[in-house]
């Protein structure tokens, strides 16, 4: 049995687990490469896939003490929600996050459904039209988010619920901590599906 699938859990409990916040608009930080890498040329020996499920590491371009560094900071921290979700291993996004009530609340879920032997079959959020704007040592970041349909169960033996798509814009305050950056809140702007 593959390990319970709970990405899609991001967006099926956002609703009950953000509050709808307000803040002033950032400015947009215009592209932002994706933070995926690009597969091994032919010329490159390839690494083989490790057969247990790791967190994402840390992209350089997410290191920075600048807006553009808090952006990609956040695409990283999207990926480790992804993982943890599917995973239920919470340990990389503890250590991501400072504070943040409702980062908790996604980390209980997570690992609640692993150990009642739930799933998703959902890939996660995909993140598009990411902006930030800095204050003093505090970036906000906004970032839509996607999903695609998928099903849902909460626990082993409960019938899947069908989950439709959906895109979230959600706002991330970060801020360094012992020159790291560290997710202090995350919050829904707004449903746009």
């Amino acid at each position: 049995m593959s390990p319970p699938r709970t990405a899609t859990m991001i967006s099926a409990a956002l609703s009950a687990l953000l509050a709808v916040g307000g803040c002033t608009e950032p400015q947009p930080l215009g592209p932002i490469e994706p933070t995926t890498t690009a597969s091994a040329t032919p010329t490159q020996p390839s690494t083989p896939e490790p057969t247990d499920p790791t967190p994402p590491p840390l992209p350089a371009a997410a290191k920075p003490n600048t807006a553009r560094g808090a952006a990609r900071f956040v695409q990283h921290y999207i990926d480790l929600m992804n993982y943890s979700a599917s995973t239920g291993d919470t340990d990389a996004i503890r250590a991501a996050t400072k504070g943040c009530t409702s980062c908790r609340s996604f980390m209980q879920l997570f690992e609640k459904t692993r150990d009642a032997g739930g799933f998703s079959e959902d890939p996660g959020w995909s993140p598009r039209n990411i902006i930030a704007d800095r204050n003093g040592q505090r970036v906000t970041v906004l970032v839509d988010v996607k999903t695609e349909p998928f099903a849902f169960s909460p626990r082993r033996g409960v019938e899947p619920r069908e989950v439709k798509a959906t895109t979230y814009r959600l706002r991330f305050e970060v801020a360094l901590e012992t020159n790291r950056w560290r997710v202090a809140l995350l919050e829904e702007r707004v449903d746009l599906s």
